[in-house]
C-alpha cells in the first residue's frame, strides 16, 4: 500500500495551484485578488479582496469543468459554474470560498446550481489529488464559504447572534449587495458570514 503524503496547508494550497494552467487561476497583486464577471452585459464587473496573502482564485468559469460536449443535455444544472474559487488561509486555517457575481437581484434557482457546480469541481479536486498525485488533503477540515455578491438595493442583513454563526451553503449562500470594483477585506468578510 502506498503511504499518502502528509503536507502543511500552505503545501496543500501550492499542490492545488500547480494543479491549474496559469491562466484558469489569478495569485494576489500587492496583496489585492481580483473576481470577475465575464459575461457582457454584466453591470457589476468584478470586486476585490484585500490582505490576501496566502491566496489564489480558480477562475472555475472558465474552466470548462462540466461541458455539453461530454454530458447530455438533460440535466442544465450540470453544466453550471461559479465565477470563482477562493483557496486561502486565514488565521492559519484553510478555507474555500465559492464566490459568484450578479448584476441584479439574484435569484436562488439561479446561484444554487452555479455554487454547487463549485462545490462538484473542489470534490472532483479532492479525488485527483489522491488518486493521481498521492496527496490526501483534508478538505472535509476546510472551511467552506458561499458569496454572491450583487448591485443592487441592499438586501435583509442577516443577523447573527453573540457565540452563535450561520453557516453558508450552496442552497443558502451570504448575499452582498455591492457596487463595481469595491474592495472587501479578506479576513472581515469570513468573519462576518
Amino acid at each position: 500500500m502506498t503511504r499518502r503524503l502528509q503536507m502543511t496547508n500552505q503545501e496543500a494550497l501550492d499542490v492545488i495551484k500547480n494543479l491549474f494552467v496559469e491562466t484558469k487561476i489569478s495569485t494576489p497583486i500587492n496583496g489585492e485578488l481580483t473576481i470577475y464577471e465575464n459575461g457582457r452585459q454584466a453591470t457589476l464587473r468584478e470586486i476585490h479582496l484585500k490582505n490576501t496573502k496566502d491566496c489564489f482564485i480558480v477562475k472555475y468559469d472558465e474552466c470548462g469543468f462540466m461541458n455539453q460536449s461530454t454530458f447530455k443535455p438533460d440535466h442544465p444544472s450540470l453544466f453550471k459554474a461559479c465565477d470563482a474559487i477562493v483557496f486561502c488561509i486565514n488565521k492559519g486555517s484553510p478555507c474555500i470560498l465559492f464566490c459568484e457575481l450578479k448584476s441584479s437581484k439574484p435569484n436562488k434557482s439561479v446561484v444554487s446550481p452555479q455554487l454547487n457546480g463549485g462545490l462538484c469541481f473542489f470534490e472532483c479536486l479532492s479525488s485527483i489529488l489522491k488518486n493521481h498525485h498521492n496527496c490526501e488533503i483534508p478538505f472535509s477540515e476546510w472551511k467552506k464559504y458561499f458569496f454572491v455578491f450583487y448591485s443592487g438595493a441592499s438586501v435583509q442583513k442577516r443577523t447573527i447572534q453573540k457565540n452563535q454563526q450561520i453557516q453558508s451553503t450552496a442552497t443558502r449562500p451570504a448575499y452582498i449587495s455591492t457596487k463595481n470594483a469595491q474592495a472587501f477585506y479578506l479576513q472581515q468578510l469570513l468573519e462576518e458570514y
